[in-house]
């Protein structure tokens, strides 16, 4: 072999591996530093904090709201009146004082007395009292015409409006049965159809002479 030919072989080689060192090159910095793994891995991770719900007793008030109220965080019913703390801010109770309570109004607890004087001096004069608080849908003032026991398994269905006002009916028709010096028997009847039903109301003098009615 003739030492043009050997020159043209040598020239021929170089040309392909500069080719390929070129072709190379230019694939790598395409491709940049990153590894195959690398390039999975988001550069930045964008997170949303969501806020955190703590209610410790499950009593629907949030610690926060707990703080708001100042209830117990850690007890479900902090006046113990048998409701949950949410269930009475909820319905426009106060949950530091069994119903019939103090008001409540947007985040703050106004503070007022949570009766009326009793003027009842009479039988006839709690139930025409208590009456005249369940036409008008009063339900706290209903409240204080019972007895301390009968206001806590009252409280509930008093919270619905509707259960106030049929109540007020109710003991609007109302007719004295007996009376003593202690005590007193009231039946109001009413008529659904062609069924007669009667309900009988009786109450109770307390040391203070003051007429309370102690229940159905």
């Amino acid at each position: 072999m003739d030492k043009k030919r050997i020159i043209i072989i040598i020239i021929i080689v170089f040309i392909l591996l500069a080719t390929i060192a070129i072709a190379s090159a230019f694939f790598l910095k395409s491709r940049g530093s990153k590894s195959p793994a690398a390039e999975n891995i988001p550069s930045k991770v964008e997170t949303t904090k969501k806020p955190v719900i703590v209610d410790m007793d499950s009593d629907g008030l949030t610690d926060e709201q707990e703080k708001i109220y100042g209830t117990d965080p850690l007890k479900q019913d902090t006046d113990g009146d048998g409701f949950k703390d949410g269930e009475e801010v909820k319905n426009g109770y106060d949950p530091l004082k069994p119903a019939p309570g103090d008001k409540i109004v947007g985040n703050k607890i106004v503070k007022e007395d949570a009766c009326p004087i009793n003027t009842a001096t009479t039988p006839e004069d709690v139930i025409r009292l208590a009456a005249e608080a369940g036409q008008k849908g009063d339900g706290n003032s209903l409240l204080c015409y019972f007895i301390p026991e009968a206001r806590q398994s009252l409280a509930e269905p008093m919270q619905n409006s509707e259960n106030v006002k049929d109540f007020g009916e109710m003991l609007s028709r109302a007719i004295k049965k007996d009376s003593t010096e202690s005590g007193a028997t009231f039946k109001s009847t009413y008529r659904d159809g062609t069924t007669d039903y009667s309900n009988f109301i009786y109450l109770v003098r307390g040391s203070d002479s003051k007429w309370l009615i102690k229940g159905l």
